[in-house]
């Protein structure tokens, strides 16, 4: 354990000096906001797990805000809470999925108080958000990729589920690229 976090840190600060001589101030801040909310994470992860730690949500909001924070101008709320939304998913059904890995180590998150039935709820509402927003068609993509992954989980090894839980974020931002340079 020792190990992992000298090699944490030695790799934390290579990234700080990357970051000290390649970014803007106002880079550098947002950049600092996300080290600490993925600091807070890893130390709540450490403490709380066994207790409850809802990791799943704080992932997604980790992965959505390192995909939203260095873009130049800014997005839409809509777009945003569609794409948190769709990390949440992402993350819940790869829990879901690997719950017996949770078990062994007896950690308590929210895919352990949320069953799998949620998905579709959280998937139409997720939906429904990214309607009002300008990225509708990559969103709904992804979405509904997700949704039919999860259709046939019982189907696949857990890596292979992983993998294409993970693949299926990348289908809208390729979707939009396509669309924005046709």
């Amino acid at each position: 354990m020792r190990t992992l976090w000298q090699g944490w840190a030695l790799v934390l600060l290579v990234n700080i000096l990357i970051a000290t001589t390649g970014l803007s101030p106002s880079q550098l801040g947002k950049g600092l906001a996300l080290l600490l909310v993925c600091l807070a994470y890893s130390g709540f992860n450490y403490f709380l797990s066994r207790r409850f730690f809802p990791k799943e949500l704080l992932v997604a909001l980790i992965f959505a805000g390192g995909a939203q924070v260095f873009l130049p101008e800014p997005t839409e709320w809509p777009s945003v809470i569609s794409y948190i939304l769709l990390c949440l998913i992402n993350c819940l059904m790869i829990a879901w999925k690997e719950k017996s890995v949770d078990a062994l180590l007896q950690v308590r998150s929210l895919s352990s108080v949320l069953d799998s039935r949620w998905i579709y709820p959280l998937l139409a509402s997720c939906i429904g958000l990214s309607l009002l927003s300008s990225c509708t068609l990559p969103l709904v993509s992804s979405m509904l990729i997700l949704g039919g992954i999860h259709l046939i989980r019982e189907r696949l090894g857990q890596e292979l589920f992983r993998v294409l839980c993970d693949a299926a974020l990348l289908t809208g931002p390729l979707f939009y690229f396509a669309l924005h340079n046709l």
